[in-house]
């Protein structure tokens, strides 16, 4: 296994390469959890706003609920992911 050393300068020029490609498919990973975290942050609240009111759908709000919970942490730790890389919001 390659061995990348954090000094740009040390780096041959395929080290370098593999570090730029890494990067690249690491901020691709990262876009496509975002967004997947986002529309289902989306259907979640609109399932919230239609049926929180409604006596029919009591039992199922609270795991909606629940839901929307962990997709807002998954957000926070996409977000402390991203901050140990250098990256904030």
């Amino acid at each position: 296994m390659l061995k990348i050393p954090k000094e740009e300068s040390a780096l041959t020029p395929i080290e370098k390469e593999l570090k730029k490609s890494f990067g690249f498919v690491q901020n691709l990973a990262t876009a496509a959890a975002l967004d997947v975290i986002l529309a289902r942050l989306a259907e979640v609240e609109l399932a919230l706003e239609l049926y929180e009111d409604d006596e029919d759908h009591k039992p199922i709000i609270r795991i909606i609920k629940q839901d929307k919970l962990e997709l807002e942490e998954a957000l926070v730790d996409l977000a402390n992911l991203k901050e140990a890389d250098g990256i904030s919001a």
